[in-house]
């Protein structure tokens, strides 16, 4: 469900500035009932609705930036659109992992769910796995912190994945190669993730992993292109 706001400004203008607390109050008021009338609408399914208060040539302040998170509303603007449409012509109807994990952040994953073998270590004092999955097990709950298209998001630290980088790899792999290196990721998780199977040892420990059912608890550090590969190829053909 999103709400619109824009500004017409001519291209020297600076983004306009507004109070939008009380927009962002009226939609919370009424998000419980559209949430429950979007479902009703869908036979009462169990769908999650996200709601969205996107602005175009507007600056949005900190503190409505901290009032719609507080009331779970995603605050969004061109420059996020305009991202999010690059994704969709690299990767395609994949690019939504991308904008449900913005959005629906730390909620469940309906029907997803993964247990794959693993290894248990130690890097220093953190946990560490060593396992395989394939790659649309783990999609749903990827997210990649791109550096976005303003360049405002100070904590991002990933190029923007490329076609070109992708058909390099494609091409690679067709022709023998092969990647000796892991894709690395961070779990973030409140619950345990790992259960041993056999005796308690010194050292690496063999086991099951369960990965969390929720949105945005992988985050990729290395490996976006080899993650996205197989999915985003399938557009380019």
């Amino acid at each position: 469900v999103i709400e619109c706001k824009q500004a017409d400004v001519n291209k020297e203008d600076e983004q306009k500035t507004a109070d939008f607390k009380p927009d962002i109050q009226e939609i919370r008021a009424n998000m419980d009932y559209q949430t429950k009338e979007i479902r009703r609408y869908f036979n009462n399914q169990k769908i999650d609705v996200g709601f969205v208060f996107f602005t175009s040539n507007y600056e949005v302040s900190a503190a409505n930036k901290r009032t719609a998170k507080q009331f779970g509303i995603s605050v969004l603007n061109e420059y996020d659109l305009e991202y999010y449409e690059k994704m969709y012509t690299v990767m395609g109807e994949y690019a939504k992992t991308q904008i449900l994990c913005d959005i629906f952040r730390g909620k469940k994953v309906n029907a997803v769910g993964c247990e794959v073998p693993a290894i248990k270590g130690k890097l220093g004092s953190f946990d560490v796995y060593t396992f395989m999955i394939k790659p649309c097990d783990l999609l749903p709950i990827s997210y990649v912190a791109h550096k976005k298209i303003n360049g405002q998001d100070d904590g991002a630290y990933q190029r923007i994945v490329t076609k070109k980088r992708l058909v390099q790899i494609r091409d690679y792999l067709s022709q023998g190669g092969y990647f000796a290196n892991s894709v690395i990721i961070n779990i973030d998780s409140d619950e345990p993730l790992f259960k041993r199977i056999g005796e308690d040892v010194p050292g690496p420990q063999c086991g099951i992993l369960k990965l969390p059912s929720k949105y945005q608890a992988a985050y990729v550090i290395d490996g976006q292109h080899r993650l996205y590969l197989n999915s985003a190829l399938s557009i380019f053909e």
